[in-house]
């Protein structure tokens, strides 16, 4: 009997020692930064969490407007960030669980209050079905992007999850088997991460990524560069002749008495908010490369300021230059620069999106290791495409610039399907293609891209310094400034904001013909027409 009794005693104590009491974690922090602001009001959750256990973490945010996040691996530290757009107290509440029943939870209060008032006479903003959490995951197809012929961040990999369902534990050693650090960057489109991985070898990771079901999509953080820089310093008046090729004064007539004004949103280098020229058609914009509210150009980087000039630099104020808007055009300046990878402009589309853009200029494009624009036709930039898809369906129209490589391809994104690309034209009469501009397929319209004049940064307050540079860069803003007349006259006439594809259809249908009759791959449907894009009896425009 004793005998049995000890045996009974010894199996308890062997169960009892291959048995671990699971310890729960422990959340040490739980911040929003900021905790208060006008909406819209984007905050970074920031949750530090340990477990005695060393069991992988999974945190989820409850942000307390309705909205959850997705399940996410926690490390020591580790960030999400949510956008709040309506006035209100939220109290947003973090979930931490170890996968074994162990859970700690923490709260955080957020005051939103109203919207800042938009800019003096600015036309309201564009309100479609868009919002910061909307991808289009049906267009993304199991795969992996575009690693050949292109510039990308080295060791860094953009993984679409899409209906990727895995528990933290598998994620983890999927991810140490891999070698990737995931980097906590919430700003992307949702399903985006982006994580770091071994240098040299991106490519054959990202079919691991597929093949071991980390991710349904992988694609390289793509570098992007702007398509021109001023070659000639000193200013001269050559905007007459490139404003009658596209009869942008005349268009200027037919501008209501009291006209509302469009926001364009610059995605550039920064736009020196302070050149004479510029200062009052300009308003706070962000930084995308540093991730700050001073998108001021870095010096040397004239790019964003000369683009932002063309479309609105003052008009008859006895200084320098005429904007193609005619003082219509509000400039938010989108700095992406010199940063500019997929993520980054990424973060300048959403947030252009959310403050109330109508119109986005893109001068720039995807590189290959030589400088030059990349083909991506087929296999376009995912990330930038879902958040140029957001834009696109918000109602914000987006121009970007063909390529300046005498190639027979338009340079991505101005191939994208939620651009209009702009090519350019020298400034002869009729107009010849410029020798540079790109051509070809994607090609929407062309305009002035030659000795085109533009603000440059200020070396002090008094400096009004100006040059001319060649380029679509400088052709894309052009139309972009016709853009924002057009969308001025059609909402004084319509009291609504047109479409995308309608400032798409009018522009093309309206456009001077060059070339072969019709559209064709050089000049695309023509020279950007400002008059004809304003007529206000032409039923394709004014419907």
């Amino acid at each position: 009997m004793y005998r049995k009794a000890g045996l009974a005693m010894l199996l308890l104590l062997f169960v009892l020692a291959g048995c671990r009491i699971n310890t729960a974690p422990m959340i040490a922090s739980f911040t929003a930064s900021p905790n208060s602001g006008q909406a819209p009001l984007t905050v970074t959750f920031t949750v530090s969490a340990t477990d005695a256990d060393n069991d992988p973490l999974t945190c989820k945010v409850n942000f307390g407007d309705g909205a959850i996040s997705p399940n996410f691996a926690c490390a020591a530290s580790s960030s999400i960030k949510h956008s709040y757009s309506a006035e209100g107290s939220y109290t947003a509440f973090v979930t931490v669980s170890d996968g074994r029943g162990g859970k700690d939870s923490a709260s955080a209060l957020i005051t939103v209050t109203a919207a800042a008032p938009g800019p003096k006479d600015s036309c309201p903003a564009p309100s479609g079905k868009s919002s910061s959490a909307q991808t289009f995951t049906d267009e993304i197809p199991k795969g992996i992007g575009q690693f050949e012929n292109v510039a990308y961040v080295p060791g860094e990999l953009l993984v679409f999850k899409g209906n990727v369902s895995l528990q933290s534990a598998k994620v983890a050693r999927l991810e140490a088997e891999l070698g990737l650090q995931r980097v906590d960057d919430p700003d992307l489109a949702s399903g985006w991460v982006l994580y770091r991985a071994q240098s040299g070898n991106e490519e054959a990771i990202a079919r691991s990524i597929v093949e071991k079901g980390l991710g349904t999509y992988v694609q390289p953080n793509y570098i992007y560069k702007a398509l021109a820089a001023p070659n000639d310093p000193h200013y001269s008046n050559h905007q007459k002749t490139q404003y009658d090729l596209m009869q942008i004064t005349q268009a200027w007539d037919k501008l209501p008495s009291s006209p509302c004004r469009p926001v364009v949103g610059v995605i550039d280098s920064g736009t020196a908010n302070d050149h004479p020229d510029l200062d009052d058609n300009v308003i706070a914009g962000y930084d995308a490369s540093d991730g700050d509210d001073n998108p001021y150009p870095e010096a040397g980087e004239d790019h964003g300021t000369i683009v932002s000039s063309i479309i609105g630099a003052e008009t008859n104020n006895n200084k320098g230059m005429a904007g193609a808007s005619n003082n219509l055009a509000i400039i938010m300046p989108l700095k992406v620069f010199p940063n500019s990878t997929s993520d980054v402009i990424a973060k300048a589309i959403d947030w252009g999106r959310e403050h109330g853009a109508h119109v986005f200029n893109l001068s720039l494009c995807i590189t290959d290791s030589n400088g030059k624009c990349s083909d991506l036709t087929d296999n376009p930039d995912k990330v930038f495409d879902a958040a140029l898809k957001r834009a696109y369906d918000q109602g914000i129209v987006s121009f970007a610039a063909a390529g300046n490589d005498n190639n027979d391809f338009v340079g991505y994104p101005g191939s994208s399907d939620y651009t209009i690309a702009v090519g350019a034209t020298d400034n002869s009469n009729p107009p010849k293609r410029a020798s540079f501009s790109n051509y070809g397929d994607d090609l929407d319209v062309v305009a002035p891209g030659v000795k085109v004049l533009g603000a440059l940064i200020p070396t002090d307050s008094e400096s009004e310094p100006y040059g001319k540079g060649n380029g679509t860069s400088f052709a894309s803003p052009y139309a972009a400034g016709v853009a924002a007349l057009y969308i001025s006259r059609y909402y004084a006439s319509k009291n609504a904001l047109p479409s995308p594809q309608l400032v798409r259809t009018c522009m093309r249908s309206t456009a001077g013909d060059l070339g072969p009759s019709g559209w064709d791959s050089e000049f695309g449907a023509g020279i950007v027409r400002a008059d004809r894009m304003l007529d206000t009896g032409n039923s394709t425009c004014f419907p």
